[in-house]
């Protein structure tokens, strides 16, 4: 009686793989090999992708004819400056909710046409007003839950002209200074959560 206890044993080795790259291709989730990084192609007829809840680590490939990318629910902690190459036709970009702490100063610049950008709910300690430099026509933007205390300076938001929609804060902003919403000036909606402020 076989007692081994790897789940895939030498004698299954080609039975298991096969197994592992079905489960891979059903979730939507592939892994790129000229570049290392995992793939996705859950995308629909509107090039709306959905890649959420998918467990990555990174963000991964998609289309560049991408026009939404949902990335929402997965354990990506960076975004570095090549990961978003190509994707000049995004409007839409949500990493909600993952664990991302890192994010390239110039990792955005290739997003000319965003217009939507959710990075709430994640572990991002500092705020860089580069990261928006190159957004010029993005108009909704959430940044709540994550821990800074402080927006950064320069003004964060400066550039900003068309943005309608921000959301910021959270437990850990300790304080609001004047000009941080420098430039922002056609705004309809602004959500701010600052219970826990030590200054303004």
């Amino acid at each position: 009686m076989d007692s081994t206890p790897e789940l895939c044993s030498m004698r299954h080795l080609t039975t298991c793989s096969l197994t592992l790259l079905l489960a891979s291709l059903i979730r939507g989730q592939m892994l790129n090999g000229d570049e290392g990084r995992p793939s996705c192609s859950r995308c629909d007829l509107h090039l709306s992708c959905n890649c959420s809840y998918s467990g990555f680590t990174s963000v991964p490939m998609v289309t560049d004819q991408a026009l939404s990318l949902d990335l929402s629910f997965n354990n990506i902690t960076m975004v570095t400056q090549d990961d978003l190459m190509g994707l000049s036709r995004l409007r839409a970009l949500d990493l909600h909710g993952n664990r991302l702490a890192v994010i390239h100063p110039s990792a955005f610049d290739p997003l000319w046409s965003l217009e939507e950008l959710d990075l709430s709910d994640n572990q991002l300690t500092t705020l860089n007003h580069k990261w928006f430099s190159k957004l010029e026509v993005l108009q909704q933007l959430n940044l709540l839950d994550n821990p800074y205390s402080r927006l950064s300076s320069p003004s964060l938001f400066y550039g900003l002209v068309r943005l309608r929609r921000l959301m910021f804060g959270g437990s850990d902003l300790k304080e609001l200074r004047t000009g941080d919403l420098l430039g922002v000036t056609e705004l309809d909606e602004l959500s701010v959560h600052a219970n826990n402020l030590a200054r303004c």
